[in-house]
């Protein structure tokens, strides 16, 4: 008996230790060197290697993330579709795009997603080209 309950313990922990390792967004696989090592958010801003980078404002299910200087880049607004089940639609201004993914709903896998993939520059700052091959190839759209 005890060797089936210290089996299942160890198949539990297995399971559990794979799941817990992999990366939010596993499903954008870097390409080179991240620019962005380090993330992190509070109410009002978005924290991207140990530098206040954007600010976030949130207004029930939608939200704006701006620069420091006030100017709108990024509109979401996030739907709730079922018993945890969310989508959202997201518009980046600059760009005039709308973008959708399932593996995207909100505004911290959305970081997560443009960080992987290289959007932002070491200065902070987003690489229009880059977010451009991002929106063509995530969009679900």
């Amino acid at each position: 008996m005890k060797k089936i309950y210290f089996f299942n313990l160890m198949l539990l922990l297995l399971v559990s230790f794979t799941s817990f390792s992999q990366n939010r967004s596993a499903y954008i696989e870097p390409r080179e060197e991240r620019n962005i090592t380090q993330i992190s958010f509070t109410e009002e801003s978005i924290i991207l290697n140990n530098e206040t980078a954007y600010k976030y404002e949130r207004q029930g299910d939608s939200f704006i993330i701006k620069t420091m200087e006030d100017i709108d880049l990024i509109k979401g607004k996030i739907t709730n579709v079922g018993y945890n089940e969310f989508e959202s639609l997201i518009i980046f201004l600059k760009l005039n795009k709308k973008f959708t993914n399932s593996k995207i709903t909100g505004r911290n896998d959305l970081i997560f997603a443009l960080a992987d993939f290289n959007v932002f520059k070491r200065d902070l700052t987003m690489d229009e080209d880059k977010l451009t091959e991002f929106i063509a190839l995530y969009n679900e759209l």
